[in-house]
């Protein structure tokens, strides 16, 4: 049996500690990616959940880049 940590930085815009794409809320350019950020806890091995959410993540974290440094 193995356990998983899930659900330690929740998302959410009133009592999460993440925004929707894992950015926190109070540090500016600070993502948290990975089974931290799965809202419940699921009834299976959450692993590739975690990998899905930092894939995503990071795609937020790239577009955003890209968009940043096409602006100036």
């Amino acid at each position: 049996m193995t356990h998983h940590r899930t659900s330690s930085t929740l998302p959410g815009c009133c009592s999460g500690q993440v925004s929707p794409t894992g950015q926190v809320w109070d540090v500016s350019g600070l993502f948290v990616a990975g089974n931290g950020v799965i809202p419940t806890p699921t009834a299976c091995n959450p692993t590739l959940t975690g990998v899905a959410l930092a894939v995503a993540g990071a795609r937020h974290i790239a577009e955003s880049i890209n968009s940043t440094s096409t602006e100036k």
